[in-house]
């Protein structure tokens, strides 16, 4: 759920404050608690996405995007966005997840890679070795 949080000088900030469970029917929104004092954000300061895979033209159905445009964003509501989005991390107990994946992939895949490629050469050369070098008696 994308939030726009009015700052002190005329902007706004998108906050990413999490996902919730979509019901089956789609054009029934969840119902959330969104505060509307000052609030202290804390959180990780992203890009915003930019590639998108849009198999059409009407992307934006009432309060529904599919992907977040800050451009379109900024142009549809008004606001002057700050071009960044924040990825809340404050527990605000309002109903949403925010159980964020890590940014890394973990070194432990590339280290299976390397003991891949490793293990290949390895038995590439005894194969050479057996297959190439022969016994003078």
């Amino acid at each position: 759920m994308i939030t726009p949080l009015a700052l002190t000088d005329k902007k706004a900030v998108a906050i990413n404050r999490g996902w919730m469970a979509a019901p089956p029917d789609r054009s029934i929104l969840p119902n959330t608690d969104t505060p509307l004092d000052v609030v202290k954000v804390i959180g990780v300061v992203l890009p915003p996405s930019t590639l998108f895979l849009e198999l059409s033209r009407d992307t934006i159905a009432g309060r529904v995007w599919q992907n977040l445009d800050l451009d379109q964003y900024a142009r549809h509501t008004g606001l002057e966005l700050v071009p960044v989005v924040i990825q809340l991390d404050n527990d605000l107990s309002d109903g949403l997840s925010r159980q964020w994946p890590r940014p890394d992939f973990g070194a432990g895949k590339h280290r299976a890679y390397a003991l891949q490629w490793y293990s290949m050469s390895v038995a590439i050369f005894l194969l050479y070795l057996l297959l190439n070098v022969r016994r003078t008696t």
